[in-house]
């Protein structure tokens, strides 16, 4: 088994991740899909076929990014600003409708710094190794 650091291992999954899968597990707020794409390679590979190993250390470091907790809250706030969105859309005067909206995009910023830290990463990846 090869012994790698939570962020050198995050770097190697995201090097191996293609944009259509990274892309798709943002959206839905599961980070899992990013490895469990390249599951059998990076457990072969890094992990000896070691399943409970495999998924210990790839939950270890994904929950440095987002836990199970914040993506549930992540996509309630993403679906109370769409909301607000479309009210605001009908009614562009409300100011009031314009703070809620303002507080909660905050809010949803706040609680995924570690994602959008890992989305910079991603990309600054992704355009060294297609360029």
């Amino acid at each position: 088994m090869t012994t790698l650091s939570n962020i050198e291992l995050l770097n190697y999954v995201l090097n191996i991740t293609d944009l259509k899968t990274f892309n798709t597990a943002i959206k839905k707020h599961n980070l899992q899909l990013i490895y469990e794409n390249k599951k059998n390679s990076l457990l072969y590979d890094l992990f000896d076929g070691q399943v409970l190993k495999f998924s210990t250390k790839m939950s270890e470091v994904f929950n440095e990014v987002q836990n199970t907790e914040q993506a549930f809250v992540s996509l309630g706030l993403e679906q109370k600003i769409a909301q607000l969105k479309f009210s605001i859309s009908y009614d562009r005067k409300n100011s009031e409708l314009i703070k809620q909206h303002n507080i909660l995009v905050a809010e949803f910023e706040n609680i995924n710094i570690g994602v959008n830290k890992m989305i910079k990463q991603f990309r600054k990846i992704y355009n060294d190794r297609t360029f």
